[in-house]
């Protein structure tokens, strides 16, 4: 169930958290993460015994996209990763900022991993 985006001091505090469905395989420095795809009508039988269909979509990612997506592991927040990010390619905090929260904006967007806000504690009146 989404809320919509989180402001941004939230969502320093927020925890990216790996989709379980996802599946990873290394190939050197390099990460391929597959994403199963949902199944569709025309995926199912009798068109499926006469055209092969995707079962899971390939996202290939760099070094760079392996880093920050490792360390999406539902434990950290994400003003932890860009903070390591930064020390580890000797950038500044707000360097880091953009580049760690634009590859995460495109992890979300790809289902490959999911946004934890902090909680909340709502007044009790």
């Amino acid at each position: 169930m989404s809320q919509g985006p989180l402001p941004f001091a939230q969502l320093l505090q927020a925890t990216p958290t790996p989709n379980r469905a996802v599946r990873r395989e290394r190939r050197q420095k390099d990460l391929v993460v597959y994403l199963p795809l949902r199944r569709r009508w025309f995926n199912a039988p009798p068109f499926s015994w006469l055209l092969p269909f995707r079962t899971e979509k390939a996202v290939g990612l760099d070094h760079l996209g392996t880093e920050v997506y490792e360390a999406c592991d539902g434990r950290t927040a994400v003003q932890a990763i860009i903070e390591d990010f930064a020390l580890r390619h000797k950038l500044t905090f707000h360097e880091a900022r953009v580049s760690v929260c634009a590859f995460l904006q495109q992890l979300t967007s790809r289902r490959l991993i999911v946004m934890v806000g902090p909680n909340r504690q709502e007044p009790r009146g």
